[in-house]
């Protein structure tokens, strides 16, 4: 997979339980996503319900498992200025 970050907030790394790395990451137009590595190849996953102006803000991998928390922020309905409200998504 050919990866580029130009243009991309990455804003968390963590690794998992079972020798993978996560990172999260926020590119400057479209969705939000995580990359994983694990046994040497990358893997891509999308936050399929995120939505615009969704920020990832942290990535927790569950314990004992190869599942991921995603917590991420986005501007907050109805609200204007500065409201956020956080989500939590868990990739499988």
């Amino acid at each position: 997979m050919g990866l580029s970050a130009a243009r991309t907030g990455l804003t968390a790394v963590r690794t998992d339980p079972v020798g993978g790395v996560w990172i999260a990451a926020n590119p400057e137009s479209g969705a939000p996503y995580v990359l994983n590595l694990r046994h040497g190849r990358w893997t891509r996953s999308t936050l399929r319900a995120a939505g615009p102006g969704e920020r990832i803000v942290d990535v927790v991998p569950a314990p004992g498992t190869t599942r991921l928390w995603v917590q991420t922020e986005r501007p907050a309905p109805g609200r204007t200025g500065t409201a956020t409200a956080s989500v939590v998504y868990e990739l499988a």
